[in-house]
């Protein structure tokens, strides 16, 4: 929360204190993404990315996109196509920006590859810098 407080100061935050027992400074998942195993089996399995690499999931004008997270360098802009429209990705300082045309910006999420690759096995754009 300190950390989020200079960059967002009119963020609402939310509290912890919600009647129930939980470490919420732990990740229930932790390690997860580390191996093989699934919770539940993917109905899908795209072989182009560890299944479990961390994606930045966006859409452009119905048209979904995302890009490994680990492959966008700090300091570095690249520019791509989704569906047509010209897209650029910023990251700096771990943070990462998306703008689209007239210079929107384009709200993002993280997902794991095999959770984005199964909700768009025949659609969707996959940008990966190291590719091209």
């Amino acid at each position: 929360m300190a950390r989020s407080r200079p960059q967002h100061p009119s963020a609402t935050i939310l509290s912890e204190n919600t009647g129930h027992r939980r470490d919420y400074a732990s990740n229930p998942y932790g390690g997860y993404d580390q191996d093989d195993r699934f919770i539940f089996r993917p109905s899908f399995n795209d072989p182009r990315y560890f299944a479990k690499d961390i994606f930045v999931a966006f859409t452009v004008d119905g048209t979904p996109a995302a890009a490994p997270w680990l492959a966008l360098e700090n300091g570095r802009s690249y520019t791509t196509d989704v569906g047509g429209k010209t897209v650029t990705l910023t990251k700096a300082d771990s943070n990462l920006e998306i703008t689209g045309p007239d210079n929107t910006t384009i709200p993002f999420y993280f997902e794991m590859w095999f959770s984005w690759a199964v909700q768009h096995q025949d659609a969707g754009v996959v940008y990966d810098p190291r590719t091209g």
